[in-house]
């Protein structure tokens, strides 16, 4: 072989290995994510929507796309399922609930030994592993909504989902039926009876700016029977 077409063989090689190395760097398209805290009815959204056609994972990425509060950050390493990296989304919407419910429900079906509080502690430094378990979950709800909202385009209740089912699917683009929201329950996911902490729990337990940042961002939310 020439040196002409040694050169020419080489240019090729290396077009061919930048085209591919792009090519492996593209993330993955899908249309929606949902995301926000654990214990925020993700997985009885997702439920609802592939009633209606929608293919979405629980955790995981699925033709649609996927309802995970894991991904409201964007990390390859995750505890269980996927992470965000590696895809990007049409859509993002930011799915809460309740804080006294969110808070009470985490703080029995995670207590401190469980493997997740690494994940959130990695992404959250306001959260130190010294805190009590309840300032833990506190801090949790706030921040992670936090998170979550900031990469979302909107923001609803699940509690109300049916009122915005509407919005949701214009936003979305695609015209689906109500016969998720007719048939899931809402407590389809609900892991039994778990004592709820009030308003004067949290507020005789954490921090006072705590519980005032909390508050005002309940509020925000649209959750206003606060004391």
């Amino acid at each position: 072989m020439n040196s002409r077409a040694a050169y020419f063989l080489l240019v090729l090689v290396l077009v061919a290995s930048l085209f591919f190395y792009r090519l492996a760097q593209e993330k993955t398209r899908r249309p929606l994510l949902i995301t926000g805290c654990a214990r925020s009815g993700t997985s009885y959204i997702m439920k609802v929507l592939k009633k209606s056609g929608l293919v979405l994972g629980h955790e995981v990425v699925r033709r649609d796309g996927a309802s995970s509060w894991l991904m409201a950050v964007d990390a390859k390493e995750v505890p269980e399922g996927e992470g965000r990296s590696g895809y990007v989304f049409d859509h993002i919407f930011h799915q809460v609930r309740h804080p006294l419910k969110v808070i009470s429900s985490f703080h029995s079906t995670h207590p401190p030994e469980n493997h997740v509080w690494d994940y959130i502690l990695s992404h959250t430094p306001e959260i130190s592993s010294q805190d009590p378990h309840i300032v833990k979950c506190a801090k949790y709800w706030y921040y992670w909504n936090l998170k979550a909202e900031a990469e979302a385009e909107w923001t609803y209740k699940v509690e109300e989902i049916d009122q915005v089912w509407d919005e949701f699917c214009r936003r979305l683009g695609k015209k689906m039926g109500k016969e998720g929201l007719e048939n899931i329950p809402k407590d389809a996911n609900s892991v039994g009876p778990i004592p709820d902490f009030t308003w004067n729990d949290l507020k005789e337990q954490i921090d006072p700016d705590l519980y005032s940042n909390i508050q005002e961002l309940a509020e925000k939310y649209g959750y206003t029977e606060t004391i």
